[in-house]
């Protein structure tokens, strides 16, 4: 099967190999919201609610039966085009290349985009697949087995809905087929391949990989009752950071081939169960029926679409934006869009001017406020990344542009995220900055960036425990690079700290965290500057030891005992290396001697 899912990079400029034209003004578009799901189509009305009715009660019926997180803070869109020639132009551009599709499913950090062909007459697989996906993805951040988040993607990809019922677990038929000619990866190989895997990747064990891993998860989640239970416990292990055969042992109860023997016996079945659930027993939400769709927010939507395709159309996009400020020129979704646009291709000035009239305009969407403070954001970056500085009005402008957008859309993870990130440029009270990023991992998980900008605060505030169950979730999420980038910011913060101590005159504690920092940084140059520390230190620590043996030596003088203080300061001056100290000492000990000799009787020749 054609598996979709397109990750897209900010900022990549290629540009489209060909022009896709505004809709005409007189074409109908409908739209359609439910919850955070915004359907935008040109097919008919029941066609449109026969798609938006399969999407909703997939979700529906993930929440009831799996108790995946199904809803979401991201938005996710959907466009249903009413034929082919209109769906082909806009799947292109999503995926690249021409393709026969009914269905294309683009996720990106910021929400997902669906396309659909309208007069294909339903939800092709793919979009189930990668629905399901996603709704594990809300549902545990850290990876799941792959077998296993490939599996149950399959598993909920024949999807169907009819009348007063729906079904779940139809078998696909392709699987049964390469399963009954292809020999099985052995179940502990199977459960060991992850994405860096050659089976994952290389043709035919690709296509077993896929195959098997439905098999296994249709077997555990229907073919056998005690068994689903025991699937439950292993997720639940994994996901608590057991090891993979650690887990397996625990919870399924005996060994790879035991389980393996089951799985061979349940494909060579003559035929494979599916499950049926009543519409009532779901709690299945009306869909309602859609609306026209204004144009100017319909080009605005479309322009929205082309900036997420596999290569974003920014000229295309830019000309339907400039059509629908033309149609609305009050339209701050417009100018908003038309910033972002500007921004990803670093066009940051008139990117600020865009956001800055959607702004004015009165906004009461939460998107253009957290687009406007991302863009001061990524220049205030810019300047400390310059060793410029951020100016505080300039990060109190971003910090107020995202307190308004929490105002606004409570739910916006990017808002408390960007909130919370104007916090880790200042040395302002953490709190605040703490308390939004950790909402905003309540809404979002899985962000690095809102990790990252976490890690950075609590390390600064000290947090140290705090900051070590940070690093861990990190490096669940993120590439090696990051999380190394992650802890040499929090080395950072402890040699800060080390500092403190250090002026405050506790040598011992700021040398003992700065060795720390230097056995474990990768950072030569901090290494060096460690040393330079260090020797530092110590040369303060002398100093200071000699400065007490003075003193002492002095005191001694002062309580008489000038003979003591001489054989005192004569000890001490050998090791004195300071001008000032030496010279002093030398001043006291020519006082002590000239009065050691005024005093001392002179014997009678």
């Amino acid at each position: 099967m054609h598996r979709l899912l397109v990750s897209l990079a900010l900022l990549l400029l290629a540009t489209s190999a060909f022009a896709i034209e505004p809709p005409r003004e007189k074409e109908r578009w409908t739209t359609l919201t439910i919850d955070e799901l915004t359907i935008y189509s040109s097919a008919n009305d029941s066609t449109t609610r026969s798609v938006a009715t399969g999407l909703v009660r997939l979700r529906d019926t993930l929440s009831v039966v799996t108790k995946l997180k199904v809803r979401s803070p991201l938005p996710t869109r959907v466009y249903i085009f009413g034929d082919q020639r209109s769906f082909m132009p806009y799947c292109e551009a999503a995926i690249g290349r021409p393709d026969r599709l009914s269905g294309v499913f683009l996720s990106h950090h910021d929400g997902n985009q669906i396309l659909i062909d309208g007069s294909a007459r339903s939800v092709d697989r793919v979009v189930y697949h990668e629905l399901t996906h996603y709704f594990l993805r809300n549902t545990i951040p850290e990876d799941v087995p792959l077998w296993f988040n490939e599996g149950l993607a399959e598993f909920y990809s024949t999807f169907k809905e009819h009348g007063d019922s729906i079904d779940v677990g139809l078998p696909v038929e392709d699987h049964i087929g390469w399963l009954r000619t292809q020999p099985l990866i052995p179940l502990k190989d199977l459960f060991a391949i992850n994405r860096d895997s050659k089976d994952y990747h290389e043709g035919n064990r690709q296509g077993v990989f896929y195959a098997e891993s439905w098999a296994l998860v249709h077997y555990l989640m229907i073919g056998s009752p005690e068994r689903r239970e025991q699937l439950g416990m292993y997720i639940g292990l994994i996901a608590s950071g057991r090891t993979i055969d650690d887990a397996f042992r625990t919870a399924f109860h005996g060994t790879y081939d035991d389980l393996e023997r089951e799985l061979r016996k349940y494909v060579r079945a003559f035929s494979m169960t599916f499950v049926r659930y009543n519409l009532a027993d779901l709690k299945a939400k009306e869909v309602l029926a859609p609306q026209p769709l204004a144009r100017d927010a319909l080009l605005v939507a479309l322009a929205d679409l082309l900036m997420h395709t596999h290569t974003p159309h920014f000229g295309e996009a830019e000309a339907f934006l400039a059509e629908a400020i033309k149609a609305n020129p009050s339209s701050a979704d417009a100018y908003a869009e038309m910033g972002e646009a500007k921004s990803w291709q670093r066009q940051h000035a008139e990117a600020e001017v865009n956001f800055e009239k959607a702004v004015q305009l009165g906004s009461r969407d939460a998107l253009p406020y957290v687009l406007y403070g991302d863009s001061i954001l990524r220049r205030l970056d810019a300047s400390i990344r310059h060793s410029a500085g951020a100016p505080p009005a300039e990060i109190t402008k971003a910090r107020d542009l995202f307190r308004k957008a929490t105002e606004l859309n409570p739910q916006s993870a990017t808002a408390f995220s960007g909130l919370g990130a104007t916090y880790a440029m200042t040395t302002d009270d953490p709190a605040p900055g703490i308390a939004a990023l950790e909402r905003s991992l309540t809404l979002a998980p899985s962000e690095i960036e809102t990790i990252y900008n976490l890690i950075l605060i609590e390390a600064r505030a000290g947090h140290r425990e705090e900051v070590a169950k940070r690093l861990n979730a990190l490096a669940r999420v993120a590439d090696a690079e990051t999380v190394r980038q992650a802890r040499e910011n929090v080395y950072i913060a402890d040699l800060n700290h080390a500092n403190e101590l250090g002026h405050a005159g506790k040598h011992a504690e700021a040398a003992e965290i700065m060795k720390s920092v230097a056995a474990q940084t990768t950072n030569e140059q901090l290494k060096a500057q460690i040393a330079e520390q260090l020797t530092s230190l110590d040369h303060v620590d002398v100093v200071n030891s000699q400065i007490a043996d003075f003193q002492r030596a002095v005191e001694t003088a002062r309580t008489g005992k000038f003979q003591e203080a001489l054989v005192m300061i004569d000890a001490l001056l050998p090791k004195l290396t300071e001008p000032e100290m030496l010279a002093a000492a030398k001043d006291f000990r020519a006082k002590v001697t000239e009065y050691i000799a005024a005093t001392t009787p002179k014997k009678k020749k």
